[in-house]
């Protein structure tokens, strides 16, 4: 009897060991979406409250909309820096990488920028440069 109670102990000592590992760093695609979740989230809590003649604190956002998010994200939103400006809200998350950068456009709201975003305008499929730099969207309509 006591050597099936010790084989069993023996057994269960290696799962318990590795239980205790710590878990793998988040990898930069995790951390890039924990970043444009934030800055999207921060972005249109305040930003539309202020569109509405309303004002949000960064912290009723942190303590109400950056709580309970998914488990993978939940603690790399917490500690992300945000950095909030006019029309836009940043977040790093990588030394190398630009931050994750959603802007706010009166009556449309927040837009995520894609990952490595720099601010300079992306083109749209289909959309030519004119002779002069300027694109089909920047000239306007045909003349």
């Amino acid at each position: 009897m006591r050597t099936l109670i010790f084989a069993a102990a023996l057994a269960a000592f290696p799962l318990t060991a590795q239980a205790q590992t710590t878990p793998a760093a988040p990898s930069p695609a995790v951390r890039a979406m924990a970043a444009g979740y934030k800055a999207l989230t921060v972005c249109s809590a305040l930003k539309t409250a202020e569109a509405a003649g309303g004002a949000r604190a960064l912290e009723s956002v942190e303590a109400n909309e950056l709580v309970g998010v998914y488990p993978e994200l939940d603690g790399l939103v917490r500690e992300l820096p945000v950095e909030i400006g006019e029309r836009r809200v940043s977040v790093a998350w990588d030394e190398t990488m630009p931050p994750r950068v959603a802007e706010f456009s009166p009556g449309r709201g927040c837009a995520i920028q894609p990952v490595g975003w720099t601010g300079v305008p992306a083109r749209c499929a289909g959309e030519r440069s004119l002779r002069d730099g300027r694109t089909d969207r920047e000239r306007g309509p045909a003349q």
